[in-house]
């Protein structure tokens, strides 16, 4: 793993509230033309291995699903085809360039377990501050849900006045966009669907595309070029 990580921003990441697992960042992610966060909901407690926990949690996860395929999630392993349209064969060349976390930092009991209102509003706290040193040109939530409380976290924040545009409707959701303001860039920040669901990959490959154009360029001229040298 250490060959495709950084540990840079370790220390940063420990001044955050509530951050309890460290972002996935990908070794070549700051310094690459587009850099693209992905942001998932929540981990799960896994009832074979009940101690799981940590800061590496996240991470760990990373390397050994999406990356090594060394057990099956949906979720991770759809992240794969959404954003390389399955055409990724070294998945090492994608999560080197990219990074991830989970937005909501604590680990669900159960599959039927769920954030509550007051976890979502807060988690837009920690995503501020995680952009602020991630400095992300391109963030991709996979799920919509997050965006139903980004204006009344942005209220209780005081952190921007920004609506949260709804795109138009993609089968039975409809996906959201948000220009997030930083200091001197916006963040193009996209929400589809959850991968957890039974999703058409390329249908939201083609999403993205259209709606986050320079972020898939940057993967096909990079990552699936590299891919194939």
């Amino acid at each position: 793993m250490e060959n495709l990580i950084t540990r840079e921003f370790d220390n940063e990441f420990q001044k955050i509230s509530g951050l309890d697992s460290f972002p996935w960042v990908g070794k070549s992610y700051k310094n690459s033309n587009r850099r693209i966060l992905i942001v998932g909901e929540s981990h799960y407690l896994n009832p074979d291995n009940p101690n799981t926990s940590g800061f590496e949690l996240t991470r760990e996860c990373i390397f050994e699903c999406p990356i090594n395929e060394e057990w099956p999630n949906r979720t991770y392993m759809t992240i794969n085809k959404v954003l390389c349209n399955e055409k990724l064969v070294d998945n090492k060349a994608l999560w080197k360039k990219i990074a991830y976390y989970n937005f909501i930092p604590r680990i669900m009991d159960t599959n039927s377990d769920r954030p509550s209102d007051d976890e979502f509003i807060n988690a837009w706290k920690s995503f501020s501050e995680i952009v602020e040193l991630l400095k992300p040109t391109d963030c991709i939530f996979m799920g919509v849900k997050a965006s139903n409380y980004y204006n009344d976290a942005m209220k209780k924040f005081h952190i921007n006045d920004i609506s949260v545009d709804l795109l138009e409707k993609v089968g039975n959701v409809y996906p959201r966009s948000i220009s997030f303001p930083k200091a001197d860039y916006n963040i193009n920040v996209n929400f589809i669907l959850h991968p957890s669901r039974i999703m058409n990959s390329d249908v939201w490959f083609k999403f993205l595309k259209e709606n986050a154009k320079e972020a898939i360029q940057f993967i096909e001229e990079s990552v699936l070029k590299e891919q194939a040298v």
